[in-house]
Protein backbone atom coordinates (compact mmCIF):
# COMPACT_ATOMS: atom_id res chain seq x y z
CA UNK A 1 0.00 0.00 0.00
CA UNK A 2 1.40 3.48 -1.00
CA UNK A 3 1.67 5.61 1.92
CA UNK A 4 3.60 9.07 0.40
CA UNK A 5 2.70 12.08 -1.25
CA UNK A 6 4.83 14.06 -3.40
CA UNK A 7 5.49 17.48 -3.28
CA UNK A 8 4.57 19.69 -6.40
CA UNK A 9 8.45 20.08 -7.51
CA UNK A 10 8.47 21.17 -11.06
CA UNK A 11 10.05 18.80 -13.87
CA UNK A 12 11.58 19.81 -16.87
CA UNK A 13 9.62 20.37 -19.71
CA UNK A 14 9.62 17.31 -22.45
CA UNK A 15 8.02 19.70 -24.94
CA UNK A 16 10.59 20.18 -27.78
CA UNK A 17 11.83 23.02 -28.12
CA UNK A 18 12.80 23.30 -31.60
CA UNK A 19 10.79 24.28 -34.56
CA UNK A 20 10.48 26.19 -37.59
CA UNK A 21 9.80 30.04 -37.04
CA UNK A 22 7.00 30.06 -39.45
CA UNK A 23 5.13 27.46 -36.28
CA UNK A 24 6.02 30.93 -33.96
CA UNK A 25 4.29 33.60 -36.12
CA UNK A 26 1.38 31.30 -36.01
CA UNK A 27 1.33 30.84 -32.50
CA UNK A 28 1.47 34.38 -32.25
CA UNK A 29 -1.88 34.88 -34.14
CA UNK A 30 -3.90 32.98 -31.12
CA UNK A 31 -7.03 34.34 -29.60
CA UNK A 32 -7.46 37.71 -27.88
CA UNK A 33 -10.89 38.87 -26.74
CA UNK A 34 -13.07 41.25 -29.19
CA UNK A 35 -13.75 44.66 -27.64
CA UNK A 36 -16.71 45.87 -25.22
CA UNK A 37 -17.19 48.29 -23.26
CA UNK A 38 -16.06 47.25 -19.85
CA UNK A 39 -13.04 45.80 -20.85
CA UNK A 40 -9.89 44.94 -19.17
CA UNK A 41 -8.34 44.32 -22.25
CA UNK A 42 -6.21 47.42 -22.61
CA UNK A 43 -5.91 46.62 -26.83
CA UNK A 44 -9.80 46.87 -26.73
CA UNK A 45 -12.32 49.50 -28.10
CA UNK A 46 -14.28 50.99 -24.90
CA UNK A 47 -16.34 53.27 -23.85
CA UNK A 48 -14.94 56.17 -21.66
CA UNK A 49 -17.41 58.45 -20.67
CA UNK A 50 -19.66 59.39 -23.73
CA UNK A 51 -16.40 58.25 -26.48
CA UNK A 52 -15.86 55.24 -27.77
CA UNK A 53 -11.90 55.24 -27.47
CA UNK A 54 -10.25 52.69 -30.58
CA UNK A 55 -6.69 51.42 -30.60
CA UNK A 56 -5.10 51.38 -34.07
CA UNK A 57 -1.86 50.29 -35.59
CA UNK A 58 -0.50 51.86 -38.30
CA UNK A 59 2.30 50.39 -40.38
CA UNK A 60 4.63 51.21 -43.58
CA UNK A 61 3.84 49.07 -46.49
CA UNK A 62 7.21 50.39 -47.98
CA UNK A 63 8.27 48.83 -44.77
CA UNK A 64 6.57 45.91 -44.70
CA UNK A 65 7.22 44.85 -48.29
CA UNK A 66 10.84 44.70 -47.47
CA UNK A 67 10.42 42.80 -44.25
CA UNK A 68 8.15 40.11 -46.23
CA UNK A 69 10.89 39.64 -49.04
CA UNK A 70 13.08 38.28 -46.10
CA UNK A 71 11.27 35.10 -46.33
CA UNK A 72 14.33 32.79 -46.69
CA UNK A 73 15.86 34.28 -43.83
CA UNK A 74 12.78 34.45 -41.41
CA UNK A 75 12.04 30.59 -41.95
CA UNK A 76 15.58 30.28 -40.70
CA UNK A 77 14.36 28.26 -37.30
CA UNK A 78 17.59 28.86 -35.46
CA UNK A 79 16.04 32.24 -35.77
CA UNK A 80 16.80 34.09 -32.05
CA UNK A 81 13.18 36.16 -31.42
CA UNK A 82 15.76 39.37 -30.50
CA UNK A 83 15.40 39.75 -34.14
CA UNK A 84 11.59 40.52 -34.65
CA UNK A 85 12.75 43.89 -33.18
CA UNK A 86 12.55 44.92 -36.60
CA UNK A 87 8.78 44.66 -36.05
CA UNK A 88 8.76 47.89 -34.20
CA UNK A 89 10.41 50.20 -36.90
CA UNK A 90 7.44 49.05 -39.48
CA UNK A 91 5.04 51.51 -37.28
CA UNK A 92 3.91 55.04 -37.99
CA UNK A 93 4.50 57.65 -36.01
CA UNK A 94 3.24 61.39 -35.94
CA UNK A 95 0.07 61.08 -37.35
CA UNK A 96 -2.81 62.81 -35.68
CA UNK A 97 -6.39 63.20 -35.32
CA UNK A 98 -6.89 64.78 -39.37
CA UNK A 99 -5.43 61.53 -40.48
CA UNK A 100 -7.82 59.37 -39.37
CA UNK A 101 -11.66 58.47 -41.02
CA UNK A 102 -13.61 56.43 -38.39
CA UNK A 103 -16.89 54.60 -40.26
CA UNK A 104 -19.85 53.27 -37.22
CA UNK A 105 -22.13 51.00 -39.30
CA UNK A 106 -21.10 52.87 -42.20
CA UNK A 107 -21.81 56.07 -41.43
CA UNK A 108 -18.70 58.76 -40.65
CA UNK A 109 -18.08 60.04 -37.41
CA UNK A 110 -16.02 63.20 -36.34
CA UNK A 111 -12.51 61.99 -34.59
CA UNK A 112 -12.02 64.55 -31.59
CA UNK A 113 -8.27 63.03 -31.39
CA UNK A 114 -5.88 60.38 -31.96
CA UNK A 115 -3.30 59.95 -28.96
CA UNK A 116 0.15 57.81 -28.91
CA UNK A 117 -0.93 54.49 -27.60
CA UNK A 118 1.49 50.95 -27.62
CA UNK A 119 -0.36 48.20 -28.56
CA UNK A 120 0.93 45.44 -26.20
CA UNK A 121 1.01 41.89 -26.36
CA UNK A 122 0.00 39.34 -23.25
CA UNK A 123 3.48 37.50 -22.07
CA UNK A 124 4.45 34.32 -23.15
CA UNK A 125 3.84 31.96 -20.00
CA UNK A 126 4.93 28.32 -19.18
CA UNK A 127 4.02 25.57 -16.43
CA UNK A 128 4.57 21.89 -16.34
CA UNK A 129 2.66 21.04 -19.14
CA UNK A 130 4.16 23.83 -21.46
CA UNK A 131 3.68 27.22 -22.99
CA UNK A 132 0.11 29.32 -22.88
CA UNK A 133 -1.00 32.48 -23.52
CA UNK A 134 -3.85 34.15 -20.42
CA UNK A 135 -5.99 37.03 -22.29
CA UNK A 136 -8.67 38.78 -19.62
CA UNK A 137 -11.74 38.24 -20.86
CA UNK A 138 -14.49 41.29 -21.67
CA UNK A 139 -16.38 39.95 -18.28
CA UNK A 140 -13.14 39.76 -16.31
CA UNK A 141 -12.29 36.16 -16.77
CA UNK A 142 -9.50 34.42 -18.06
CA UNK A 143 -9.48 32.14 -21.42
CA UNK A 144 -6.40 30.08 -21.54
CA UNK A 145 -4.81 29.40 -24.87
CA UNK A 146 -2.97 26.46 -25.02
CA UNK A 147 0.02 26.83 -27.76
CA UNK A 148 0.56 23.31 -29.63
CA UNK A 149 4.18 24.71 -30.55
CA UNK A 150 6.46 26.97 -28.22
CA UNK A 151 9.47 28.89 -29.30
CA UNK A 152 13.35 27.82 -29.24
CA UNK A 153 13.86 30.33 -26.33
CA UNK A 154 12.44 30.96 -22.22
CA UNK A 155 9.44 33.24 -21.22
CA UNK A 156 9.51 35.11 -24.80
CA UNK A 157 6.91 38.29 -25.26
CA UNK A 158 5.70 40.12 -27.94
CA UNK A 159 7.28 42.89 -28.71
CA UNK A 160 5.53 46.59 -27.77
CA UNK A 161 4.37 48.08 -31.23
CA UNK A 162 3.68 51.95 -30.97
CA UNK A 163 0.12 52.32 -31.90
CA UNK A 164 -2.78 55.24 -31.51
CA UNK A 165 -5.86 55.31 -29.51
CA UNK A 166 -8.31 57.23 -31.84
CA UNK A 167 -11.34 58.53 -29.92
CA UNK A 168 -15.52 59.37 -31.41
CA UNK A 169 -18.40 60.71 -29.97
CA UNK A 170 -20.77 57.71 -30.92
CA UNK A 171 -24.16 58.82 -31.87
CA UNK A 172 -26.86 57.30 -29.50
CA UNK A 173 -28.15 53.67 -29.85
CA UNK A 174 -29.94 51.15 -27.43
CA UNK A 175 -28.37 49.46 -24.44
CA UNK A 176 -27.09 45.53 -25.76
CA UNK A 177 -26.80 46.54 -29.72
CA UNK A 178 -23.37 46.14 -31.59
CA UNK A 179 -21.99 48.40 -33.92
CA UNK A 180 -19.19 47.69 -36.81
CA UNK A 181 -16.72 49.95 -36.78
CA UNK A 182 -14.03 50.81 -39.37
CA UNK A 183 -10.93 53.10 -39.47
CA UNK A 184 -9.32 54.36 -42.64
CA UNK A 185 -6.20 56.48 -42.90
CA UNK A 186 -5.72 59.30 -45.25
CA UNK A 187 -2.47 58.28 -46.54
CA UNK A 188 -2.10 55.39 -49.38
CA UNK A 189 0.98 54.58 -48.35
CA UNK A 190 0.06 53.56 -44.76
CA UNK A 191 -1.74 50.31 -43.70
CA UNK A 192 -4.16 50.69 -40.81
CA UNK A 193 -5.51 47.97 -38.39
CA UNK A 194 -7.90 48.13 -35.81
CA UNK A 195 -10.38 46.19 -33.71
CA UNK A 196 -14.05 46.39 -35.51
CA UNK A 197 -16.91 45.82 -33.25
CA UNK A 198 -18.06 47.09 -30.18
CA UNK A 199 -21.53 46.71 -27.98
CA UNK A 200 -22.68 49.36 -25.97
CA UNK A 201 -24.03 47.61 -22.45
CA UNK A 202 -24.91 49.70 -19.50
CA UNK A 203 -25.34 45.84 -17.52
CA UNK A 204 -23.03 44.72 -15.01
CA UNK A 205 -19.06 44.41 -16.45
CA UNK A 206 -19.16 40.71 -15.14
CA UNK A 207 -22.11 39.81 -17.51
CA UNK A 208 -21.72 42.05 -20.60
CA UNK A 209 -23.87 39.40 -22.60
CA UNK A 210 -26.89 39.78 -20.36
CA UNK A 211 -29.84 41.15 -22.61
CA UNK A 212 -27.82 40.58 -26.22
CA UNK A 213 -29.13 38.50 -28.31
CA UNK A 214 -26.63 35.23 -28.15
CA UNK A 215 -26.74 36.37 -24.56
CA UNK A 216 -30.77 35.12 -24.60
CA UNK A 217 -29.23 31.94 -26.50
CA UNK A 218 -26.90 31.17 -23.71
CA UNK A 219 -29.60 31.85 -20.85
CA UNK A 220 -32.08 29.46 -23.05
CA UNK A 221 -29.16 26.67 -22.76
CA UNK A 222 -29.04 27.50 -18.92
CA UNK A 223 -32.26 25.63 -18.44
CA UNK A 224 -31.49 23.56 -21.22
CA UNK A 225 -31.72 19.31 -20.77
CA UNK A 226 -29.28 19.16 -23.37
CA UNK A 227 -26.01 18.94 -22.62
CA UNK A 228 -24.87 19.74 -26.36
CA UNK A 229 -21.94 18.63 -28.29
CA UNK A 230 -19.56 20.60 -26.98
CA UNK A 231 -18.27 17.74 -23.58
CA UNK A 232 -17.53 20.95 -20.57
CA UNK A 233 -15.83 20.13 -17.46
CA UNK A 234 -17.03 22.51 -14.79
CA UNK A 235 -15.13 23.23 -11.57
CA UNK A 236 -15.09 25.47 -8.46
CA UNK A 237 -12.99 26.46 -5.39
CA UNK A 238 -14.43 28.44 -2.46
CA UNK A 239 -11.64 29.32 -0.40
CA UNK A 240 -11.20 30.03 3.57
CA UNK A 241 -12.28 33.01 4.73
CA UNK A 242 -13.70 34.83 7.72
CA UNK A 243 -15.51 37.78 5.42
CA UNK A 244 -18.94 37.80 5.16
CA UNK A 245 -18.96 36.36 1.01
CA UNK A 246 -16.68 34.22 -0.32
CA UNK A 247 -14.67 34.55 -3.85
CA UNK A 248 -15.51 31.21 -5.23
CA UNK A 249 -13.19 30.45 -7.82
CA UNK A 250 -14.86 28.94 -11.04
CA UNK A 251 -13.24 27.15 -13.90
CA UNK A 252 -14.34 25.41 -17.37
CA UNK A 253 -12.33 23.30 -19.33
CA UNK A 254 -13.09 22.67 -22.96
CA UNK A 255 -11.84 21.14 -26.02
CA UNK A 256 -8.94 22.86 -27.55
CA UNK A 257 -8.21 21.78 -31.08
CA UNK A 258 -6.00 23.82 -33.24
CA UNK A 259 -7.65 25.61 -36.53
CA UNK A 260 -5.43 24.07 -39.51
CA UNK A 261 -6.16 26.60 -42.85
CA UNK A 262 -4.27 25.67 -45.99
CA UNK A 263 -3.66 27.08 -49.74
CA UNK A 264 -5.30 30.60 -50.04
CA UNK A 265 -6.92 30.21 -46.65
CA UNK A 266 -3.29 30.61 -45.05
CA UNK A 267 -2.37 33.84 -43.61
CA UNK A 268 -6.54 35.11 -43.86
CA UNK A 269 -8.94 36.09 -40.85
CA UNK A 270 -10.06 33.07 -39.05
CA UNK A 271 -13.96 34.02 -38.00
CA UNK A 272 -15.48 32.83 -35.12
CA UNK A 273 -16.47 33.53 -31.75
CA UNK A 274 -16.74 31.42 -28.16
CA UNK A 275 -19.18 33.03 -25.81
CA UNK A 276 -19.79 31.60 -22.35
CA UNK A 277 -22.23 32.43 -19.25
CA UNK A 278 -22.93 31.09 -15.95
CA UNK A 279 -25.57 31.32 -13.12
CA UNK A 280 -25.73 30.47 -9.71
CA UNK A 281 -28.80 29.39 -8.12
CA UNK A 282 -29.95 29.10 -4.93
CA UNK A 283 -31.85 25.72 -2.97
CA UNK A 284 -35.23 28.13 -3.70
CA UNK A 285 -33.93 28.45 -7.55
CA UNK A 286 -33.37 31.83 -7.37
CA UNK A 287 -30.28 33.48 -9.31
CA UNK A 288 -27.69 34.63 -6.40
CA UNK A 289 -24.94 35.74 -9.61
CA UNK A 290 -24.27 35.57 -13.04
CA UNK A 291 -21.67 35.89 -15.38
CA UNK A 292 -20.69 36.24 -18.67
CA UNK A 293 -18.10 36.89 -21.05
CA UNK A 294 -17.01 36.65 -24.85
CA UNK A 295 -13.60 35.85 -26.59
CA UNK A 296 -12.96 36.21 -30.69
CA UNK A 297 -10.66 33.23 -32.60
CA UNK A 298 -10.53 35.84 -35.30
CA UNK A 299 -6.61 36.15 -36.39
CA UNK A 300 -7.11 39.56 -38.54
CA UNK A 301 -7.54 43.21 -37.72
CA UNK A 302 -10.06 41.56 -34.32
CA UNK A 303 -6.75 40.80 -32.67
CA UNK A 304 -4.35 43.42 -31.35
CA UNK A 305 -1.94 41.93 -33.28
CA UNK A 306 -3.82 41.06 -36.37
CA UNK A 307 -1.02 43.05 -38.73
CA UNK A 308 1.32 40.83 -37.84
CA UNK A 309 -0.37 37.65 -40.06
CA UNK A 310 1.10 40.38 -42.90
CA UNK A 311 4.32 38.97 -41.91
CA UNK A 312 3.49 35.40 -42.03
CA UNK A 313 5.98 33.48 -44.82
CA UNK A 314 3.79 31.23 -46.18
CA UNK A 315 5.20 28.84 -48.31
CA UNK A 316 2.38 27.05 -51.21
CA UNK A 317 0.84 24.00 -50.06
CA UNK A 318 1.18 24.36 -46.35
CA UNK A 319 -1.18 24.85 -43.66
CA UNK A 320 -1.47 27.30 -41.59
CA UNK A 321 -2.30 26.50 -37.60
CA UNK A 322 -4.38 28.69 -35.53
CA UNK A 323 -4.42 27.74 -31.67
CA UNK A 324 -7.78 28.00 -29.27
CA UNK A 325 -8.62 28.82 -26.06
CA UNK A 326 -9.20 25.75 -24.07
CA UNK A 327 -9.87 26.97 -20.40
CA UNK A 328 -11.75 29.57 -18.81
CA UNK A 329 -12.32 30.83 -14.91
CA UNK A 330 -13.74 33.49 -12.98
CA UNK A 331 -14.67 34.73 -9.65
CA UNK A 332 -17.85 35.08 -7.99
CA UNK A 333 -18.60 36.56 -4.23
CA UNK A 334 -20.90 34.21 -2.43
CA UNK A 335 -22.54 34.63 0.76
CA UNK A 336 -22.36 31.06 2.56
CA UNK A 337 -24.74 28.70 1.78
CA UNK A 338 -25.45 25.72 -0.69
CA UNK A 339 -26.07 26.61 -4.55
CA UNK A 340 -26.02 24.89 -7.80
CA UNK A 341 -23.50 26.21 -10.52
CA UNK A 342 -24.72 26.21 -14.47
CA UNK A 343 -22.65 26.93 -17.06
CA UNK A 344 -23.07 27.39 -21.03
CA UNK A 345 -21.05 27.61 -23.81
CA UNK A 346 -21.25 28.61 -27.15
CA UNK A 347 -18.70 28.57 -30.12
CA UNK A 348 -20.82 29.41 -33.78
CA UNK A 349 -23.79 26.71 -33.17
CA UNK A 350 -22.55 24.23 -31.42
CA UNK A 351 -23.33 24.67 -27.41
CA UNK A 352 -21.98 23.07 -24.26
CA UNK A 353 -23.97 23.01 -21.00
CA UNK A 354 -22.72 21.56 -17.65
CA UNK A 355 -23.50 21.82 -13.96
CA UNK A 356 -22.17 20.91 -10.54
CA UNK A 357 -23.41 21.57 -6.74
CA UNK A 358 -21.33 24.33 -4.42
CA UNK A 359 -21.90 24.49 -0.93
CA UNK A 360 -20.00 27.68 0.38
CA UNK A 361 -19.52 28.21 4.05
CA UNK A 362 -17.83 30.58 6.33
CA UNK A 363 -14.83 29.95 8.14
CA UNK A 364 -15.16 30.92 12.02
CA UNK A 365 -13.07 32.50 13.61
CA UNK A 366 -11.02 31.00 16.00
CA UNK A 367 -11.70 27.82 14.56
CA UNK A 368 -9.63 25.09 12.76
CA UNK A 369 -10.87 24.52 9.31
CA UNK A 370 -10.32 22.87 5.90
CA UNK A 371 -11.01 23.89 2.41
CA UNK A 372 -12.29 21.82 -0.31
CA UNK A 373 -9.75 20.12 -2.31
CA UNK A 374 -9.28 21.20 -6.06
CA UNK A 375 -7.59 18.67 -8.32
CA UNK A 376 -5.26 20.26 -10.42
CA UNK A 377 -3.12 19.39 -13.66
CA UNK A 378 -0.94 22.36 -14.39
CA UNK A 379 1.40 24.41 -12.56
CA UNK A 380 3.76 27.50 -12.53
CA UNK A 381 6.88 27.47 -10.32
CA UNK A 382 7.34 30.95 -9.95
CA UNK A 383 10.87 31.48 -8.21
CA UNK A 384 12.54 28.99 -11.14
CA UNK A 385 10.31 31.35 -13.70
CA UNK A 386 12.86 34.51 -14.47
CA UNK A 387 9.39 36.98 -14.79
CA UNK A 388 9.10 35.78 -10.93
CA UNK A 389 5.40 37.19 -11.79
CA UNK A 390 2.27 35.42 -11.25
CA UNK A 391 -0.64 35.46 -14.10
CA UNK A 392 -2.28 38.59 -14.77
CA UNK A 393 -5.72 38.04 -13.49
CA UNK A 394 -8.76 41.04 -12.66
CA UNK A 395 -8.12 42.78 -9.81
CA UNK A 396 -10.61 40.93 -7.64
CA UNK A 397 -9.07 37.30 -8.72
CA UNK A 398 -6.59 36.20 -6.27
CA UNK A 399 -4.04 33.36 -8.14
CA UNK A 400 -4.14 30.03 -6.07
CA UNK A 401 -0.64 30.10 -4.17
CA UNK A 402 1.08 27.32 -2.29
CA UNK A 403 4.94 29.17 -1.65
CA UNK A 404 6.15 29.88 -5.14
CA UNK A 405 3.94 27.55 -6.32
CA UNK A 406 0.88 28.55 -8.42
CA UNK A 407 -1.71 26.20 -9.07
CA UNK A 408 -4.42 26.10 -12.12
CA UNK A 409 -7.61 24.09 -10.87
CA UNK A 410 -9.23 21.65 -13.34
CA UNK A 411 -12.80 21.12 -13.82
CA UNK A 412 -11.93 17.93 -15.72
CA UNK A 413 -11.37 15.22 -13.20
CA UNK A 414 -10.55 12.25 -15.68
CA UNK A 415 -7.42 11.27 -15.65
CA UNK A 416 -5.35 8.00 -16.72
CA UNK A 417 -2.84 6.00 -15.32
CA UNK A 418 -0.06 8.52 -16.30
CA UNK A 419 -0.87 11.85 -15.99
CA UNK A 420 -0.06 14.19 -13.78
CA UNK A 421 -2.47 14.12 -10.70
CA UNK A 422 -1.66 17.43 -8.36
CA UNK A 423 -4.03 18.62 -5.38
CA UNK A 424 -4.58 22.09 -3.67
CA UNK A 425 -6.15 22.89 -0.52
CA UNK A 426 -6.25 25.09 2.16
CA UNK A 427 -5.74 25.00 6.10
CA UNK A 428 -6.84 27.73 8.56
CA UNK A 429 -5.05 27.96 12.08
CA UNK A 430 -6.29 30.12 14.64
CA UNK A 431 -3.61 32.19 15.96
CA UNK A 432 -2.86 31.98 19.48
CA UNK A 433 -1.75 34.91 20.62
CA UNK A 434 0.73 34.37 23.72
CA UNK A 435 0.99 30.80 22.80
CA UNK A 436 2.71 28.75 20.31
CA UNK A 437 0.43 27.06 17.38
CA UNK A 438 -0.94 23.59 17.29
CA UNK A 439 1.12 21.21 15.15
CA UNK A 440 -1.38 20.28 12.07
CA UNK A 441 -1.56 17.57 9.74
CA UNK A 442 -3.64 16.32 6.55
CA UNK A 443 -4.80 13.44 6.95
CA UNK A 444 -5.20 11.67 3.29
CA UNK A 445 -6.67 9.02 1.36
CA UNK A 446 -8.42 7.03 -1.92
CA UNK A 447 -11.60 5.76 -1.52
CA UNK A 448 -13.10 3.54 -4.15
CA UNK A 449 -16.20 5.49 -4.78
CA UNK A 450 -18.96 3.22 -5.58
CA UNK A 451 -18.01 0.79 -2.99
CA UNK A 452 -16.48 3.14 -0.32
CA UNK A 453 -13.22 0.89 0.46
CA UNK A 454 -9.83 2.37 1.36
CA UNK A 455 -7.88 1.79 -1.93
CA UNK A 456 -4.96 3.70 -0.50
CA UNK A 457 -3.67 5.50 2.68
CA UNK A 458 -1.30 8.27 1.99
CA UNK A 459 1.35 9.68 4.47
CA UNK A 460 -0.41 12.72 6.13
CA UNK A 461 1.33 16.26 5.11
CA UNK A 462 2.91 18.43 7.79
CA UNK A 463 0.90 21.77 7.39
CA UNK A 464 3.12 23.46 9.88
CA UNK A 465 6.36 23.39 7.49
CA UNK A 466 4.27 24.88 4.65
CA UNK A 467 2.72 28.10 6.95
CA UNK A 468 3.58 31.66 7.33
CA UNK A 469 4.38 33.49 10.34
CA UNK A 470 1.26 35.54 11.60
CA UNK A 471 -0.32 34.05 8.85
CA UNK A 472 -3.38 31.51 9.28
CA UNK A 473 -3.81 30.59 6.20
CA UNK A 474 -2.05 27.54 5.18
CA UNK A 475 -2.14 26.97 1.48
CA UNK A 476 -0.78 23.18 0.33
CA UNK A 477 -0.30 21.80 -2.92
CA UNK A 478 1.01 18.36 -3.68
CA UNK A 479 1.14 15.35 -5.86
CA UNK A 480 0.31 11.76 -6.16
CA UNK A 481 1.07 8.72 -8.39
CA UNK A 482 -1.88 7.43 -9.78
CA UNK A 483 -0.45 5.27 -11.85
CA UNK A 484 -1.12 1.67 -10.15
CA UNK A 485 -5.13 2.92 -9.98
CA UNK A 486 -7.03 0.56 -11.87
CA UNK A 487 -9.71 2.05 -14.48
CA UNK A 488 -12.72 3.23 -12.33
CA UNK A 489 -14.42 5.74 -10.28
CA UNK A 490 -11.95 6.79 -7.09
CA UNK A 491 -12.64 9.80 -4.28
CA UNK A 492 -9.88 11.88 -2.43
CA UNK A 493 -10.38 12.36 0.90
CA UNK A 494 -8.60 14.98 3.07
CA UNK A 495 -8.90 15.56 7.20
CA UNK A 496 -7.11 18.73 9.15
CA UNK A 497 -5.78 17.61 12.55
CA UNK A 498 -3.98 19.52 15.44
CA UNK A 499 -1.74 18.56 18.24
CA UNK A 500 -4.46 19.32 20.71
CA UNK A 501 -6.71 17.07 18.98
CA UNK A 502 -9.09 19.09 16.58
CA UNK A 503 -9.93 17.54 13.91
CA UNK A 504 -12.49 19.12 10.57
CA UNK A 505 -14.59 17.15 8.88
CA UNK A 506 -13.69 14.89 5.83
CA UNK A 507 -13.42 16.68 2.23
CA UNK A 508 -13.62 14.87 -0.51
CA UNK A 509 -13.42 14.90 -4.62
CA UNK A 510 -14.48 12.89 -6.81
CA UNK A 511 -12.61 11.14 -9.78
CA UNK A 512 -11.78 9.19 -12.59
CA UNK A 513 -9.19 6.84 -14.01
CA UNK A 514 -9.89 5.91 -17.79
Amino acid sequence: MNRSVAPLIPKRSRTNLAFPLASLLFCLMAIAPIAWPQNGDPNAIRVESNEVLVPVLVLDKARLAGLRAMNPYLLNQELQFRDFTSWEQLAVRGLTAADFTVFEDGQEQLVRRASVKPQNGPPLLRDNLGYFWDFLGVGGGIWTVPLSSVVSVANVNLPQLPGYLVGYIPPPSPSGSCHRITVKIKRPEMLVYSRREYCDTQISAADPLNGTKIGKKLASDLTSRNKGSITLSLGAFAPLTTAATIPVQIYLDFPSKPLIAGGNACGQEVSGKIVVMGAIYTDAGEVAARFSDFASRATDSDHSFGPLMALMPHVPGTSCMYDQPGRYRTEVALPPGSYEIRVALREGRAFGRAEIPLAVEKTAAGQLALSGIALVRRFRDLAADSQGTTTALPENLVPLLAKSLEVTPTGDTRFRAGDPFYFYLQVYQPLNSGASPHAIKVAMRILDAKTRALVRQIEPVNADSRATPGDPLIPIAGGINIANLRKGSYQIQAQAIDSAGATTPWRSTNFTIE
